[in-house]
């Protein structure tokens, strides 16, 4: 069995960088986890609003829209390690001092936590393509849907435990205690990274302007038709996603009126078997199947799966539903980022993972703000499935249209 594991992930016993890595993800992953569960259900006990809870989802996507590039072209200049570093602990930082402030305030007003979000969520979208960019710099190209699965395997760990922590903290300490161990995590996941052995950088491009940057993304995705095809593609899944996340967690709790403890547990099932399993089986997937391929049924999935979803308030329904959301939503994150890591030159990675990053975070807020306006009108189910249903046919016609785009690929 051991040796199994050996050959199966070899990177995990011989690539200590990428061990590194893997820890300081995890730590601030199982941060974010705190933070995803204790905002909204600090929000709502406060306000007891729908609305509001959507339209905090929303703020925490706009930021990417602005700095989702910007952090992109950064990553390809300067030293990730060191834009990684300087994200993790002013992330720290920001959170110390909202804690510090709300301290004494008698009652906590709802501006600090949307401050917080917006903050938290403008460093996370910076390194979001600091991150994806520095790791083909440390993992070779062979290894790179091994390495995927890898960090699927470990998101299932986290999709786990971090609901279920989420819940027995908000339980026993109260939600606020989720935001600070949430800062703890960024701090913890500096200390990791400073002890990385690389400045996970290839080339330095100081020279170029930002004019320059936006030329060099036009020209690939111009030169690059797959690309452009797989982008509208995880367009729609984006948008979709938006829609069910500012929703999802008012309709657990308006909706079904869980527990904290079955909220915990929901998200638990939702995520950690779809997603293990997902990372069990990918890599395997990925060798039989063309990536493209993947793409294309991945996404139709998760869109149908929305529209079964707003169908019924059947609690086991939504979770079947819920589950095969994940699965479909991890294998395509593992396709599509495999394929960008492997067909991507490493020195205008940053870059293009920034313009993916900046689509994603101005698609989100799409759906989410979408879902916010339709909430005091009609009932989160139907809007659940009227975004999925909109999605899956955007979707079916892009593949109808495949040739067309792609042409000779």
């Amino acid at each position: 069995m051991n040796t199994y594991i050996k050959n199966k992930y070899s990177l995990l016993f011989h690539n200590k960088n990428f061990d590194k890595l893997l820890l300081a993800t995890f730590l601030s992953e199982m941060g974010n986890q705190m933070q995803r569960f204790g905002i909204p259900w600090i929000i709502f006990h406060i306000t007891n609003s729908g609305s509001l809870m959507a339209l905090n989802f929303s703020l925490s996507l706009i930021p990417g829209v602005f700095f989702g590039f910007i952090g992109g072209i950064i990553s390809d200049r300067v030293s990730r390690k060191r834009m990684l570093l300087l994200i993790n602990i002013v992330a720290f930082f920001i959170i110390a001092l909202i804690m510090f402030l709300i301290r004494y305030e008698n009652n906590v007003n709802i501006v600090f936590i949307f401050i917080l979000t917006f903050i938290i969520s403008s460093l996370t979208s910076m390194y979001e393509p600091t991150f994806s960019a520095s790791l083909p710099v440390i993992v070779p190209k062979k290894n790179l849907i091994s390495m995927n699965n890898i960090f699927n395997i470990i998101g299932s760990i986290i999709g786990l435990i971090g609901p279920a922590v989420a819940g027995i903290i908000i339980g026993i300490y109260g939600a606020w205690m989720c935001i600070i161990i949430n800062g703890i995590s960024y701090l913890l996941s500096f200390i990791v990274i400073l002890f990385i052995k690389s400045d996970l950088a290839v080339i330095n491009n100081k020279e170029e302007s930002i004019k320059k940057d936006l030329y060099i993304v036009k020209k690939y995705v111009y030169e690059n038709k797959w690309f452009l095809f797989c982008l509208l593609v995880t367009a729609a899944v984006y948008i979709s996603t938006g829609s069910i996340g500012s929703v999802l967690q008012f309709l657990f709790l308006h909706y079904l009126h869980l527990s904290g403890f079955m909220f915990g547990f929901t998200f638990v099932l939702f995520e950690f078997i779809p997603v293990l399993l997902v990372g069990l089986f990918s890599s395997k997937i990925l060798k039989r199947f063309d990536s493209i391929l993947i793409i294309q049924i991945t996404a139709s999935l998760f869109c149908l799966s929305l529209l079964i979803m707003g169908v019924s308030l059947n609690y086991f329904l939504i979770v079947l539903m819920g589950m095969l959301q994940n699965a479909s939503f991890a294998l395509l994150m593992v396709a599509w980022n495999s394929k960008r890591q492997s067909e991507i030159p490493n020195n205008i990675l940053g870059k293009i993972n920034g313009g993916i990053v900046t689509i994603q975070f101005f698609l989100l807020p799409v759906g989410s703000l979408s879902s916010t306006a339709l909430i005091n009108f009609i009932s989160v189910p139907k809007i659940i499935s009227i975004f999925g249903l909109i999605s899956l046919t955007f979707i079916l016609i892009l593949i109808l249209l495949k040739k067309q785009i792609i042409k000779q690929y």
